[in-house]
């Protein structure tokens, strides 16, 4: 679902906008090296993620296995949506993708009644290239952030915590704590890049052919989503 690409987006803008802090601290790489995301408590199953993905509605095809990097996940059609996503549930379909550039695994998200999100998992950096390329950023742009603000090519658990919502595709953020690897990233530091993020993830959701989010935001512990989809998503699998 493609507010699901707008959010991670904000989590890789999160960590290499707030790499020039990283660039200072010795042997960064063994702060990062770790391959156990922080546990939330939340459990997915098979049968979890089928269930998430017929609440959606969108049907997905596969494209052909040489469809360039930069084709290779494309949306069609049109549809109203009101959809609510509970812990597992949301877990759930941020684990299910089968995009082949889809970087992110073992995902947890947790959902706080107060309107606070949690979200940790792991990312496979050799497919944040082909990601952020496949949704309209320079792979070039985002390589020259990398190695200037020398964050590792590693794959990295990471957690985030904040709130924030989106109304007519405009998005409201707050973030309050970014971990990658096993650093915890200052919190000024941080709130001095949330503009960027934001911007980013704007620029993202309105490339998205037929995504538009009326309203995406906490209710009673659980997110709701009432908007717009594309009716068919074509992705090239894994």
């Amino acid at each position: 679902m493609k507010f699901i690409i707008g959010f991670f987006l904000l989590l890789i803008v999160s960590i290499v906008g707030v790499g020039g802090y990283l660039g200072f601290i010795p042997g960064v790489s063994s702060i990062f090296g770790s391959d156990k995301p922080r546990d939330l408590g939340v459990k997915v199953t098979v049968e979890d993620s089928q269930k998430a993905q017929e609440m959606t509605g969108v049907i997905f095809a596969e494209l052909p296995s040489n469809t360039p990097v930069s084709q290779s996940i494309k949306f069609e059609g049109k549809k109203d949506v009101k959809v609510t996503f509970d812990n597992v549930s949301g877990s759930a379909i941020m684990n299910n993708r089968p995009w082949k550039y889809y970087p992110f695994y073992n995902v947890q998200v947790k959902i706080h009644p107060d309107g606070t999100i949690e979200s940790s998992g792991m990312i496979n950096m050799d497919k944040v290239f082909q990601y952020t390329e496949s949704l309209g950023f320079a792979t070039a742009d985002v390589e020259k952030a990398m190695n200037e603000y020398k964050i590792p090519k590693m794959n990295m658990p990471y957690y985030i915590k904040g709130k924030g919502e989106v109304i007519n595709n405009k998005v409201s953020l707050n973030v309050d704590t970014v971990q990658a690897g096993r650093l915890t990233i200052p919190s000024s530091v941080v709130s001095q890049n949330q503009h960027r993020a934001v911007e980013v993830v704007e620029t993202a959701i309105n490339k998205l052919e037929g995504f538009y989010a009326r309203s995406l935001k906490v209710e009673d512990g659980k997110v709701v989503f009432d908007g717009t989809m594309a009716e068919k998503e074509l992705v090239v699998t894994k």
